[in-house]
């Protein structure tokens, strides 16, 4: 007799697929990724900027504790691995700088170094006329002084004209050329301290709108004033 083979029963296996990830999860994963993204893209802004080898420990500080260590690796690795930074083992620590710069990146720097450039040469010229304004306005008297001044002249002009009115009833032929270089040297004299006078009376009414008022809490009178600048003296 032959032997009576045996059917074998084959068992299919159900296959359950997986669950699909819901919408919770989903959002989840994308604010991660897109998280990650920010955080890379700020780093890698920052290291080209600085363009500089930091070590981790510096990067940390330099951002003020922004990103923890782990973290802050976890970043610099990633651009590491996308060509954006590159390393360099020194000692026991890792430092990261910037790729190079390329051409394009080259020019950009060049023009913003042109730009800083002409800002500081900008404010070089600002500070220089800063300082010949502030020169103007220290040599420029005070109010007071002005006062004084203006007190002062009037005090020597009225001095000189009782002197030049002494001169005239008191001249005879004997003493006459000694009292004509006399009446010379206080008409100089007089004529310096009229100038003075006005000066400071124009530079009075440079700094003040109301000249007239200014001049009546002086006490100085515009009428007598004018009197004695139109007095003539000869001998």
């Amino acid at each position: 007799m032959s032997p009576v083979r045996r059917k074998r029963r084959i068992v299919k296996q159900e296959i359950i697929p997986a669950a699909p990830s819901t919408p919770v999860s989903q959002e989840i994963d994308d604010e991660q990724e897109q998280q990650q993204q920010d955080d890379n893209s700020f780093v890698k802004s920052y290291m080209k900027q600085q363009y500089r080898p930091y070590s981790i420990k510096d990067i940390q500080l330099n951002l003020h504790n922004k990103y923890n260590k782990n973290n802050l690796t976890s970043i610099l690795d990633s651009l590491v691995a996308e060509g954006e930074l590159v390393t360099r083992v020194i000692g026991k620590s890792t430092y990261y700088v910037y790729k190079q710069l390329t051409g394009e990146d080259s020019c950009t720097s060049l023009e913003r170094y042109q730009e800083l450039e002409e800002n500081v040469k900008q404010l070089n010229r600002d500070v220089q006329q800063t300082k010949q304004q502030l020169q103007i306005v220290n040599s420029t008297p005070t109010d007071i002084e002005l006062l004084e001044s203006i007190e002062n002249s009037n005090k020597q002009i009225d001095n000189l004209d009782q002197q030049l009115q002494k001169i005239e009833f008191n001249v005879n032929n004997d003493n006459l050329d000694s009292f004509k270089q006399y009446h010379n040297k206080l008409m100089k004299m007089r004529k310096q301290r009229k100038e003075m006078f006005n000066n400071f009376i124009s530079t009075i009414g440079e700094c003040n709108d109301d000249l007239d008022k200014l001049m009546d809490e002086l006490g100085v009178d515009r009428e007598e004033l004018e009197y004695h600048n139109s007095l003539k003296f000869s001998l």
